[in-house]
């Protein structure tokens, strides 16, 4: 009786682990075909505090090798640290970049109110845009980001072209390095008919902005891209990922700034896409009955000095296949599409695979935070969500340089 139950738990971890690979495969082998056109197009920055990798940033977005853009960096007030720095950055720059401010944010999140000031500035400075991308302040795109994902717009059916990011450990502390880990994992969400848009990396026609009433449903709101997702959807238009808009984001995180950025991440999909958010958490919870499974048969082992056979010939070995399968499909992914980066995560495959074990209880974590409370931090503010488009600010500090 052993043996069956043992493969049929294995089969369903294997198809678990790759059905969405196998979906974002297929999706990577369609990567949109590049555009001989290239429409006019914005591209917006929302900064707040400085990152360390912001003047790398800044100097990737001016180096595009698209023809026609310009570029419009938004802060909240000129006393915030990036908004001197990038200034100088962009003093007598070619593309044409502009810098402004958008004050405080009242009822809404800080990132979202820099957004919409900056749409708002569109007709000042660009006034014949068609396309306005996103980006944020700590992704280091590549010179050809702005053409690909503008090449996702091809097909008209498509309300908004996105990226992903993949977080490249900057230091070797555990922090960084699970926070790599458990970023990665969101990667696969991706494909043709894409989960959601990640706000760090998107397009949309200008038109599209405008008739999805994207500028209303940011009103109150905190996740700029939950709110991006929920229009597009609600409209019956396609989010179209393209693998090559990957960016690397490269990050310092303590163990506490992960936690933070987990459960930040977990709860505003809890509030802006509730069917994502029962997904992750039946996927999370059949990764930890899996490892309570195996602890507790390891724990029986030892109590009773025998371990059933079928655990030892299958169960073992196959779940250890499984975690070495998904975490090289990841790496290997990562690596065609951020070849630049190749060597170093070839060699944080095996540092991948020692933290992997961790990522199953900090998910279940983040869903039994998101099940109790509402209220995140992001950028030195507290926010409370009431709903998608109620807020209340509870806390406003200086920000942090190392925030995520």
């Amino acid at each position: 009786m052993l043996y069956p139950l043992i493969i049929a738990f294995l089969g369903l971890q294997l198809l678990v682990v790759l059905a969405p690979m196998l979906r974002f495969a297929k999706c990577f082998r369609r990567s949109p075909s590049l555009q001989t056109d290239q429409p006019r197009a914005a591209v917006i920055l929302p900064c707040k505090g400085i990152d360390g990798a912001l003047v790398e940033t800044v100097r990737r977005l001016l180096r595009q090798d698209y023809n026609n853009y310009g570029l419009l960096f938004v802060t909240e007030s000129e006393e915030d640290p990036a908004h001197k720095l990038i200034k100088g950055l962009i003093e007598g720059a070619s593309p044409p970049a502009r810098l402004i401010t958008a004050g405080p944010a009242a009822a809404c999140g800080q990132k979202v109110h820099n957004l919409t000031t900056a749409v708002d500035a569109l007709d000042e400075f660009f006034p014949d845009i068609e396309i306005i991308a996103f980006c944020d302040s700590d992704a280091q795109p590549q010179t050809d980001w702005l053409t690909n994902l503008v090449a996702g717009l091809a097909d008209p059916e498509v309300g908004v072209a996105t990226g992903y990011r993949w977080y490249l450990p900057a230091g070797g502390g555990l922090g960084s390095l699970l926070l790599s880990a458990w970023n990665a994992q969101s990667l696969f969400l991706f494909g043709d008919e894409s989960s959601f848009a990640w706000g760090g990396t998107m397009a949309m026609r200008r038109v599209d902005f405008e008739n999805l009433e994207i500028r209303q449903r940011w009103r109150g709101g905190v996740s700029d891209d939950g709110s991006v997702t929920t229009a597009v959807r609600s409209h019956g238009r396609r989010i179209q990922f393209v693998p090559s808009c990957l960016v690397a984001s490269r990050g310092d995180a303590s163990l506490s700034d992960v936690l933070e950025f987990t459960n930040r991440q977990i709860i505003l999909t809890r509030v802006y896409m509730p069917r994502a958010w029962r997904e992750i958490a039946a996927l999370t919870l059949y990764f930890c009955a899996l490892f309570v499974l195996v602890a507790s048969l390891l724990y029986r082992a030892f109590a009773q000095q025998v371990l059933p056979d079928g655990v030892v010939s299958l169960l073992l070995p196959g779940m250890a296949f499984a975690m070495v399968l998904q975490c090289w499909l990841q790496t290997t992914f990562a690596m065609r599409i951020l070849p630049q980066h190749r060597d170093e995560l070839r060699r944080l495959r095996w540092a991948y695979l020692g933290v992997m074990p961790l990522v199953a209880p900090l998910a279940l974590w983040n869903v039994i935070v998101s099940c109790f409370s509402r209220r995140i931090v992001w950028r030195g503010i507290g926010y409370e969500l009431l709903g998608p488009n109620q807020t209340v600010i509870w806390k406003r500090d200086l920000p942090d340089p190392r925030a995520i």
